[in-house]
């Protein structure tokens, strides 16, 4: 079990940007302590060179729902119907975790659109890092639809179902306040 007061989940393959990540990420926690959650931008790279970059992530229309307030960016998250944070690019406080628990491990490959949508609606307020957290790899079973496997593809749509139904669906009328 880890012991420090924040977390960032990273596949194998994923990178720290630069030897200055770690302490970026503390210090943006540290100075901005309303915020539970922090997104930071991901460079996405496909092949051996972890230097070569084909795009980034997030963009600026989804980093403006950022920074605000929480239920603000829930409702952001349910009018796009889907989730522009990228996963490796985020940090949790402890203090995040210990709150609202852990991932929902009813979803096998969609685990940070439901768990955004959780914490948002949930009041955790989401906090913008301005520069590339991650060097991304982007293979793999959830990101490349054409080397996905047709299962693969099923149990990305089951969890978004799940995530329709469990997540969206129900609070779909807060958009009209």
């Amino acid at each position: 079990m880890s012991h420090g007061d924040y977390l960032v989940y990273l596949s194998n393959d994923d990178l720290f940007y630069s030897e200055n990540t770690i302490s970026d990420i503390v210090k943006f926690h540290e100075n901005n302590p309303e915020y539970g959650v922090a997104v930071g931008r991901i460079a996405c790279f496909k092949d051996e060179d972890p230097n070569k970059f084909y795009w980034t992530s997030p963009n600026p229309l989804h980093t403006s729902f950022i920074n605000g307030l929480a239920i603000d960016c829930f409702k952001s998250i349910l009018r796009f119907r889907g989730s522009f944070f990228p996963a490796p690019g985020l940090s949790y406080k402890r203090s995040t975790i210990d709150t609202y628990g852990l991932y929902d491990e009813s979803y096998v490959l969609l685990e940070d659109l439901p768990r955004f949508l959780q914490l948002t609606r949930n009041g955790c307020r989401i906090g913008f890092i301005d520069s590339i957290l991650v060097r991304y790899r982007y293979v793999g079973n959830s990101t490349n639809p054409e080397g996905n496997s047709n299962t693969t593809n099923t149990i990305l749509q089951d969890d978004m179902n799940l995530t329709l139904s469990k997540e969206m669906d129900p609070y779909m009328f807060l958009l009209n306040d």
